[in-house]
């Protein structure tokens, strides 16, 4: 009989709030407690309306960051929340910053006063790319003198792609033999693009009749490079004069992107939704004809696996992980970042063959049953959590 274990997930933010490391996170969960582990989570209490339950250890915020590089939570009294807590195994995930620093830290310090070791597992989520200046400079200095000290300290690291790997040992000096590669994934039994989803159902739903639909879905901010996304926009108009673009997803950058499409004069193109309930993106997905994730940074993105899921194609950008999943080519089209332009010719692309997008849209969601299923991927963690016990 395999043995029940008591694992503390230790995440900067958690559903409700939006994000892939939260759904990770959320999933992975899911998957543990399916498997008869216990699994309590810690997070940020980034809304009032949270409260703490007997899984979920919600710590209160004292300052959140904001930039390109995302949200950084500030909670001190993680401290407090780690010594009350005595898992076997602690799974900290990176970035945002502070929270892997923190748990790294108490847990040091805890084997130095009392002897008593906890496993330490990190999942490394992104390696920030794409800055420039000061800020780019600020994450340099960081990673050098705090996060190589963090990764030295993990007793394993889990990365989500090869490339991440090798970022990792390069940058950090780690050696290859502490990194395990672990896909990120995908519940395919609710992103089911089999018919589950009936397209004129979902057009009724959300009101949306145009043939030439495009999707972004994913945090309303900088890094995701939207602006560029509505220039494509803006140059496809007078050739699609039907185009519409979809947009889902709140965040702090919405008023200045909808302040653009007024400047680009694309107000009747661009419809913003919101955020969407997840039990809603499937339906989502089924009514546009692709996906498009024009991102300046990212590690690797739930949200085309959830397209590719569904038998949708999908344009993004040439960074983080993403050229290791999207099959340029195959299973999509994969541009340079902050190119308009190229963003605007994969679109027509791709909409103007109906062909292609099915041809592509049916190996995605071919590869993604194959290889990005949760249940695989939760077995994975749990065979490293026990190699360490």
């Amino acid at each position: 009989m395999k043995r029940r274990l008591e694992i503390l997930q230790v995440t900067p933010f958690y559903p409700p709030h939006i994000g892939g490391a939260e759904k990770y996170v959320y999933n992975l969960t899911r998957e543990l407690r399916l498997a008869g582990n216990g699994v309590t989570v810690m997070t940020s209490r980034f809304s009032p309306e949270l409260i703490e339950s007997e899984d979920q250890i919600s710590l209160p915020l004292m300052y959140s960051f904001y930039g390109d590089w995302g949200e950084i939570p500030i909670c001190p009294t993680i401290f407090l929340g780690l010594s009350r807590i005595k898992p076997d195994i602690i799974h900290v995930h990176s970035p945002p910053r502070f929270f892997a620093e923190s748990t790294t830290l108490h847990n040091f310090l805890s084997r130095r006063l009392d002897k008593s070791r906890i496993p330490l597992v990190m999942t490394y989520h992104l390696h920030n790319e794409g800055l420039s200046g000061i800020k780019n400079a600020v994450l340099n200095l960081h990673n050098a003198l705090v996060m190589k000290l963090v990764f030295k300290q993990a007793s394993r690291i889990v990365v989500l792609t090869s490339k991440c790997k090798e970022i990792v040992c390069n940058n950090f000096k780690i050696e290859p033999g502490k990194i395990c590669v672990i896909p990120n994934a995908v519940d395919t039994r609710f992103f089911n693009g089999g018919g589950y989803y009936p397209v004129e159902d979902c057009r009724k739903k959300f009101r949306i009749f145009s043939e030439n639909t495009v999707l972004f879905l994913g945090r309303l901010a900088t890094y995701k490079g939207l602006d560029y996304l509505l220039e494509s926009i803006g140059l496809l108009k007078k050739e699609l004069p039907d185009i519409l673009l979809l947009v889902a997803g709140e965040g702090g950058y919405e008023k200045n992107l909808r302040d653009l499409s007024k400047q680009l004069g694309i107000d009747s193109e661009v419809r913003f939704l919101g955020k969407i309930d997840d039990v809603d993106v499937p339906h989502v997905l089924s009514v546009a004809k692709l996906l498009v994730l024009p991102s300046l940074t990212e590690a690797f993105p739930t949200v085309l696996l959830e397209a590719f899921a569904m038998g949708k194609p999908v344009i993004t950008t040439d960074v983080g992980a993403i050229p290791g999943v999207v099959l340029n080519g195959e299973t999509g089209l994969v541009v340079e970042r902050r190119n308009s332009r190229q963003l605007a010719e994969s679109i027509l692309s791709l909409l103007s063959d109906e062909q292609l997008s099915a041809r592509m849209g049916k190996l995605g969601q071919k590869i993604v049953r194959a290889r990005y299923s949760w249940d695989s991927v939760a077995r994975r963690i749990l065979d490293v959590y026990n190699s360490l016990l």
